[in-house]
């Protein structure tokens, strides 16, 4: 198994969009990225920061396919309520 933990700090004010539009983000990544076992986002304790922890079955597949985690609309929508991804 392989993972990794990401942070994420949405725009004040639009942590709901940003949730929601995640949750649609999440969706394609288990969708089209075999071998996905877990895309999940979680709330960090201070307003409108998260972590994204993701797993998947092996290095084989590891780094997802830029071009199918980037060029979905749901993607780039999530950038858009991003202040900072660390």
């Amino acid at each position: 198994m392989i993972g990794g933990i990401k942070r994420a700090q949405a725009k004040a004010g639009s942590e709901a969009e940003f949730e929601a539009i995640f949750r649609t983000h999440a969706a394609a990544v288990r969708a089209h990225e075999p071998g996905t076992l877990s895309y999940d986002l979680f709330r960090d304790g201070a307003p409108g920061r998260y972590v994204v922890l993701d797993r998947y079955q092996d290095g084989r597949r590891w780094p997802p396919t830029a071009a199918r985690l980037t060029e979905p609309p749901c993607f780039r929508a999530c950038v858009r309520c991003w202040s900072a991804w660390r």
